[in-house]
């Protein structure tokens, strides 16, 4: 009986403290969530503090009359996560990392480094999963290309799997 009163009781409390989802006051955030989109999803995959703001890097799939390509998008934004200009896209690229290059508190660049893993099914160990490709992006501060790399591996497109 006295625990039926005590129940009773917490759940009479419950009831009175709740409040309706429209009256309920926002709790103060030290974070900030901002939501970006393309056409497609992207998938977000690095994020770096630069003076006045910060970059984001992700990858996304973009549609090409062929068919569709791999791509990667710098997003940059301001200290309050507000997109500053538009997308910066780079196609035929998976990218895992960048940085931004700062001197004398402004960007002069960024590296952008990518890299690609394949299954390769004629390997004789039972791990047969290899890092076939890498590729390394480095931009200006104006996210213009200036030059591309890719490192492949040799046996690898001997064979025809890249």
């Amino acid at each position: 009986m006295r625990n039926s009163f005590l129940l009773l009781v917490i759940v009479s409390c419950l009831m009175v403290t709740c409040k309706n989802l429209e009256t309920a006051d926002p709790s103060p955030r030290s974070t900030f969530t901002k939501f970006y989109e393309g056409p497609y999803s992207m998938q977000t995959t690095a994020l770096d503090k630069i003076p006045n703001g910060f970059v984001l890097l992700a990858n996304t799939i973009a549609k090409t009359s062929d068919g569709s390509i791999p791509q990667t998008v710098l997003i940059e934004t301001d200290e309050n996560g507000n997109q500053m200009g538009g997308f910066h896209t780079y196609d035929n690229i998976v990218s895992k990392s960048f940085k931004a290059i700062v001197s004398n508190g402004a960007v002069n660049g960024y590296v952008v480094v990518g890299d690609s893993i394949y299954t390769d099914p004629t390997a004789e160990q039972a791990a047969n999963v290899v890092v076939s490709s890498m590729s390394v992006l480095i931009l200006n501060s104006s996210f213009q290309e200036l030059r591309r790399i890719y490192i492949a591996d040799k046996k690898l497109s001997a064979r025809g799997i890249l």
